[in-house]
């Protein structure tokens, strides 16, 4: 019995753990310190590799650091095929990615899926205010 309750409480530190690092990185994420952000999202990629946010997130921070940014696009399609509204900018940092490996007219065509997106968005909102 004694074993079990200690084997329970093992497991309770090792999530409770999961969710400290999360938390962090989330912060420093928030905090624009994304070359911590990636190590620590790396990490929890490794255990939530289904995450729309933690793919997200882990290619966002490859993009804003001196990583290889080609290696963003990946995450990106992944968070995409996961939740496709979830990331509104996603197509915009798709295209970035796909910049830095020199597939411009891919990167361009993703520029204008996310123009044409936000131009309808915006068209909406003038016309809800007639």
């Amino acid at each position: 019995m004694k074993y079990l309750i200690l084997i329970a409480f093992i497991l309770a530190s090792f999530s409770s753990y999961a969710q400290f690092d999360r938390s962090d990185a989330d912060a420093n994420y928030d905090d624009n310190n994304y070359e911590v952000a990636l190590k620590q999202y790396r990490k929890i990629y490794k255990k939530f590799k289904d995450d729309a946010e933690v793919n997200y997130r882990v290619g966002f921070c490859i993009l804003n650091t001196n990583e290889d940014r080609t290696e963003a696009y990946e995450f990106f399609r992944i968070a995409d095929s996961l939740d496709s509204k979830a990331f509104p900018t996603i197509k915009l940092d798709m295209a970035r990615s796909l910049y830095f490996s020199n597939k411009f007219d891919e990167a361009i065509t993703l520029a204008k899926e996310f123009l044409q997106g936000k131009i309808s968005q915006e068209d909406l909102l003038s016309s809800d205010n007639l």
